[in-house]
């Protein structure tokens, strides 16, 4: 299998309640690299990886996301991969 990479714009309260480890514990759990990084309105990641646990990933961010946390949007482009 050849490996995809994604970037996923999360929007709404993901700031100041555990998001970014959260996004860190779950990529490692489906066995992800990449990034997540803080914006105005909510995070950006970057990740790569099979298309499975990507989509695993994404499905898992939305259903396990931090309880004080709010999601507004998920929104998830293909991009190329980097490493």
């Amino acid at each position: 299998m050849s490996k995809k990479g994604r970037k996923i714009t999360v929007k709404g309260l993901v700031q100041g309640v555990g998001f970014r480890p959260f996004i860190y514990r779950i990529a490692h759990r489906f066995n992800l690299l990449g990034w997540v990084e803080n914006r105005n309105d909510g995070v950006i990641i970057k990740v790569e990886g099979e298309e499975k646990e990507l989509e695993d990933f994404t499905l898992a961010i939305r259903k396990e996301a931090p309880v004080a946390s709010n999601i507004h949007s998920i929104e998830s482009t293909e991009i190329p991969v980097e490493n």
